[in-house]
């Protein structure tokens, strides 16, 4: 998510410990090839992340190219003069590489860029806006689109998005104060990208948090859950004609994970424990989120994904909070990118859990790191 948040925002994520840690280093890898009846294919892993040095309380970023043989780990640098660079969204096309993030100026404001290979790019902002963060990318043909927030002391939260560097802001209802643009999705010529509003009592909305999409541009806002008072999407994905959305609800006690199938919300977790959804995917009739839940006496937030509404806990360390942050789906495969505890270092790795098995850790658990997006391309 977005550094410029609500308290709403702040308080759902303290709830949870964390969605997101802090990504770097290099360790055994995934990937896999195949072959038989003369033809070989071979799967190559993208996994982006983000680290925060203890000492300088800076934040790097890099991503990890895994295939059968390797990982490499790429740095990604901030651009001249910024510093914290940290990558939230990763997209691959052809030989090319691109991720969607932050960095900070020298007053500690977010400046949105995204960064092609290795090449850190900046991004424009709104014209009197002085904030912005890119929280998605998504890539057809030539063209790089990217969703974010811009934002200034004394205005309104704006969402926005990037199609070749050059901005364009969404539109919300009346009512509305401040808006959140999270997640992107491409189908065909149509761009969909996931977001929040913020209405004020006595707005047609209501008063609350209310999760949305936009499509090419037309503002749909979804129900929230019944008996909740506000919800929150975080991811979308495209099936066919069908909108699917990922995230959370408030109801007058806790938090719970959700998804929306064309507006309509299914609750994923009990009233009883906190919990939220970060990351959502389709595959056939097969609907995969992924999250985080607060689970046992000791309220430890543990990764979880679900599969058709059933819930299953990725193996990690359960004395520490664990996080799943992004989806992916190859084939029959499903691989999750989040972060763990690593006992023997005494901190947060970055990682990625394929189809539920015990994680592949990335980073070389010297500071705190997390692994925030992740792709599959097979050749």
């Amino acid at each position: 998510m977005s550094y410029i948040k609500s308290s709403l925002f702040i308080t759902a994520l303290s709830l949870m410990l964390s969605i997101c840690g802090c990504g770097g280093g290099s360790t055994s890898g995934g990937g896999s090839t195949s072959g038989g009846g003369g033809s070989s294919t071979t799967t190559t892993v993208y996994v982006a992340g983000y680290e925060l040095n203890s000492s300088s309380n800076i934040y790097t970023s890099n991503y990890w190219t895994i295939t059968p043989t390797s990982t490499i780990s790429t740095a990604l640098p901030a651009s001249t003069g910024l510093q914290n660079p940290m990558a939230s969204s990763l997209a691959v096309s052809g030989s090319n590489v691109y991720l969607a993030g932050h960095e900070f100026d020298t007053t500690k404001n977010d400046e949105a860029l995204y960064w092609e290979n290795q090449t850190a790019l900046s991004l424009p902002n709104l014209s009197g806006m002085t904030w912005g963060t890119a929280n998605a990318v998504a890539v057809s043909g030539s063209n790089v689109y990217i969703a974010g927030t811009v934002n200034a002391f004394g205005s309104n939260v704006q969402p926005v998005y990037w199609k070749n560097g050059t901005v364009t802001a969404l539109p919300f209802p009346t009512g509305v104060f401040d808006a959140w643009a999270e997640s992107i999705a491409l189908s065909g010529s149509d761009v969909y990208i996931a977001g929040n509003l913020n209405s004020y009592v006595g707005s047609p909305l209501g008063n609350g948090f209310f999760a949305t999409y936009w499509k090419n541009g037309s503002v749909n806002t979804v129900a929230n859950p019944s008996g909740y008072t506000s919800g929150v999407a975080t991811s979308i994905a495209i099936s066919g004609s069908d909108v699917y959305l990922a995230g959370y609800g408030f109801d007058p006690i806790s938090v719970s994970a959700v998804y929306w199938k064309n507006g309509a919300p299914t609750v994923l977790s009990n009233t009883q424990n906190n919990a939220t959804a970060s990351a959502i995917a389709v595959s056939g009739s097969n609907v995969y989120v992924v999250g985080s839940e607060n689970i046992g006496l000791n309220g430890i937030s543990q990764a979880k994904y679900c599969l058709n509404g059933v819930a299953t806990v990725l193996p990690a360390d359960t004395s520490h909070y664990s996080s799943a942050n992004a989806i992916t789906i190859s084939g029959s495969d499903v691989f999750i990118a989040g972060q763990e505890w690593d006992s023997a270092k005494g901190n947060y790795v970055a990682c990625y859990w394929k189809n539920g098995a015990t994680a592949v850790v990335l980073s070389d658990g010297t500071e705190n790191a997390t692994a925030s997006s992740i792709t599959v391309v097979t050749q």
